[in-house]
């Protein structure tokens, strides 16, 4: 479940990112067998926001904001393996 502004625009929705970083290497602490992959800059293209939010067991760890649902789905299509499980 997210949640969503008042315009309906998801908020607080957990992603990975990190400047230079792999998509194995941010996909690590990621237990889905299949992850959606696209850039900071596609995602300000379309209005919304990453913003770093590192935890103490993952310092990739980023708060997507201020995107539909639909964009968020036609920016993370299609998903790929997590190259970190077999």
């Amino acid at each position: 479940m997210y949640n969503y502004d008042s315009q309906g625009k998801l908020s607080g929705v957990s992603v990975n990112s990190a400047l230079s970083q792999s998509v194995k290497e941010l996909t690590k602490s990621i237990p889905n067998k299949q992850v959606g992959v696209t850039t900071v800059g596609e995602v300000r293209k379309t209005g919304g926001d990453i913003l770093p939010s590192g935890t103490l067991n993952n310092q990739y760890h980023c708060i997507l904001c201020g995107i539909t649902p639909q964009q968020a789905e036609e920016l993370f299509t299609p998903t790929i393996r997590n190259p970190n499980l077999k």
